[in-house]
């Protein structure tokens, strides 16, 4: 195994969950989504991990400094990798945790777990791929939450805000996995919040967007940002997003490019007539941001005109974006965006790709699992690879379970069928570098149903 490799993967989670038009904090889940957890089946093919006398190591520093680049992974490479079961983790499973990759360690923190998903989580673990080993993370400074913005810094995780065991919580901590320590983050500009966004741009943490309160008197997601400087350890206020008269934004989604920070507000506007009756209107505005300027600036070519009216390419709604180096890959949508409505449902659909360089969309060209409910989307550094797909077809030419996974090649443009999953529906998704890690509430996928899993972890990738 080549550490060097591992350690300069792209360490970036597809399918980032969005700031999303909730009015209150919201913890529990229905039955539907989760159930006590139950032993895999014995018929699931997932290969064990070899047996060892312990799974959990002890706290032991290792450096997530970046050698040189990884070598490109392409999507037919892909193809001949395989599912194997990670060991079990020293940390329940959950959902809406923290997660990092540091170049040498999957990192996870915090969350929401039980039955319901009402137990807020406030331990973490760290998993090192190369020794196959967990390490328990040592106490952190802040309390259990859940719904909380999180970033690699390229050194350090950074956590901040969520739906916390004391409230809606405006502090954060940062970790480092080197010390093996954390420290508390000094207080901020911004209030306390649920689903705000971090990204790393231009040496810094931004920290955008998020849900009101419950108590709040309006729907309008926060639209107010702030930069933190692990440098210097100091917070500062930066422009806000710009607001257009008479426009509820329920929704914003950021990504950060090399020094630009991208963000979308989903919004809707209600016209009453001369009749007293209204209609409401919804459309995607993108603008962006120059750190360096604290400027903002409209994106008109490439936003989502007034009642999706699209002749531009751009996608029908926009709930995670993911930056590959060179484009913007924005996965398909689980619904079309119309405003404060539940939206025509998009049981499949493809993937688009904003150029900055030209400011152009592009839709990816139509692949083999484009019919199956969207999956999550991990970008290798080299090719991007669809799994974790949640819909289940049957007809005259059999069945397909969810799980299924297939790899786009932006090279060829082509698409590559891959294995699919033996379980599915895990929070935690990173590339370590020469292979895929999946950790969470994990399912065994069965026909006309799902059965949970108590496997927590799984990895696609070759021999190692």
């Amino acid at each position: 195994m080549s550490v060097a490799q591992r350690a300069a993967a792209v360490a970036v989670v597809i399918g980032v969950v969005v700031v999303g038009c909730s009015s209150g904090s919201v913890r529990g889940r229905s039955a539907s989504e989760s159930s006590g957890v139950v032993a895999l089946s014995s018929s699931a093919p997932v290969v064990s991990p070899p047996a060892s006398a312990s799974a959990v190591s002890p706290p032991v520093s290792i450096s997530p400094t970046s050698p040189p680049a990884s070598v490109p992974v392409s999507a037919a490479a892909l193809a001949s990798y395989h599912w194997s079961a990670l060991p079990p983790a020293p940390i329940a499973a959950r959902w809406d945790a923290a997660s990092a990759w540091t170049g040498r360690q999957l990192l996870i923190w915090g969350g929401d777990y039980g039955p319901r998903g009402d137990q807020l989580a406030g331990d973490g673990a760290a998993y090192d791929p190369t020794t196959k080993r967990w390490t328990k993370l040592p106490a952190a400074p802040i309390s259990a939450r859940t719904q909380l913005a999180s970033v690699w810094t390229g050194s350090e995780l950074f956590i901040w805000g969520g739906d916390a065991a004391d409230g809606i919580s405006g502090n954060g901590a940062i970790y480092n996995p080197v010390t093996m320590k954390w420290r508390k983050l000094p207080a901020g500009p911004l209030s306390g919040r649920t689903g705000a966004q971090a990204v790393w741009v231009d040496n810094e943490v931004i920290v955008i967007g998020g849900d009101p309160p419950a108590t709040s008197t309006t729907q309008q997601v926060h639209t107010d940002l702030a930069t933190f400087s692990p440098t210097t350890n100091q917070w500062t206020a930066l422009a806000p997003m710009p607001l257009t008269a008479n426009q509820l934004v329920l929704a914003v989604v950021a990504v950060a490019t090399n020094d630009r920070l991208y963000a979308w507000e989903e919004w809707q506007r209600s016209v009453e007539d001369a009749n007293g009756s209204g209609t409401i209107y919804s459309g995607i505005d993108l603008y962006i941001f120059d750190p360096t300027r604290n400027t903002w600036t409209p994106d008109v070519a490439a936003s989502r005109p007034t009642d999706g009216m699209a002749d531009n390419n751009s996608p029908a709604g926009i709930e995670s974006a993911i930056w590959t180096g060179a484009n913007i890959l924005v996965p398909p949508p689980t619904s079309g965006w119309c405003g404060d409505c539940p939206g025509p449902a998009l049981p499949g659909g493809r993937a688009d790709l904003l150029n900055p360089s030209t400011n152009t969309w592009t839709t990816l060209p139509a692949g083999p699992i484009d019919d199956f409910n969207p999956g999550v989307f991990v970008w290798t550094g080299s090719s991007v690879i669809d799994f974790n797909t949640s819909s289940e077809t049957n007809g005259p030419n059999g069945s397909t379970l969810p799980g299924q996974a297939a790899a786009w090649d932006p090279r060829t443009g082509a698409w590559t069928r891959l294995p699919a999953a033996p379980l599915y529906g895990g929070d935690v998704s990173v590339w370590d570098g020469e292979g895929l890690l999946e950790w969470g509430m994990l399912d065994v996928p069965t026909a006309n149903s799902s059965v949970p899993s108590s496997t927590t972890g799984v990895q696609f990738g070759a021999d190692r």
